[in-house]
């Protein structure tokens, strides 16, 4: 459908129709950028470390290897697809795969800069952070892996690659960090005055037990 037109379809006649209105970008994104901002971003900033994130981008500005793993397979892909939106203005031109799937796990031995999601689930028995690590330190490609892991909210690099740390992060990283973490503090403070404002909030405050 056009901007602003309804599409609907039914899975079932027993059930509802499911409607939904192709929106228009609010932001200054394409559409599939802002579609992915909507439902990773939120979920991204309020739950990893505000210096894993930039550690994160300075990777993939540096154009590195970053595995990102979990337990979780949505929170994998939301990692994924939010780092993605957070790279703009540049745009990530290496592989991008959201979920590899565990049998294609070699992808990860390329020789080119990727971002892939990698559920660590109950089914990926004998594979871990230390393992992905191993596996590609011995690999002689020119690029730096690091492992982010978002179960332990933690990132962690391949120890090959320790002596290039200091050059890997982004100028400024800690000032960066803090000031992200005010913006983000004073957000909530505001939407959570709004729903304390709200007209909903006040009438249920009005309802005896």
């Amino acid at each position: 459908p056009k901007y602003n037109e309804a599409i609907s379809f039914q899975l079932s006649p027993s059930l509802n129709a499911i409607v939904r209105v192709r929106k228009s970008p609010s932001l200054n994104l394409p559409e599939h950028y802002a579609n992915a901002a909507d439902w990773a971003l939120p979920t991204l900033l309020s739950w990893l470390p505000m210096e894993v994130l930039i550690w994160s981008l300075s990777l993939l500005l540096s154009e590195a290897k970053l595995v990102v793993v979990g337990s979780e397979s949505g929170l994998v892909s939301c990692a994924v697809m939010g780092l993605l939106v957070l790279l703009r203005p540049f745009d990530w031109v290496s592989p991008m795969i959201p979920m590899l799937p565990l049998k294609l796990i070699d992808f990860i031995e390329s020789p080119v800069p990727i971002l892939v999601g990698l559920p660590l689930d109950s089914c990926a028995k004998g594979w871990d952070v230390t393992s992905l690590l191993n596996r590609c330190s011995n690999l002689d490609d020119g690029t730096v892996l690091a492992v982010l892991d978002v179960s332990q909210r933690e990132i962690f690099i391949a120890s090959s690659h320790h002596s290039l740390v200091s050059s890997l992060c982004m100028p400024h990283s800690q000032q960066l960090a803090h000031t992200l973490k005010l913006c983000l503090s004073d957000q909530h403070d505001e939407y959570q005055q709004q729903q304390d404002n709200s007209p909903q909030s006040a009438s249920l405050d009005n309802i005896d037990p």
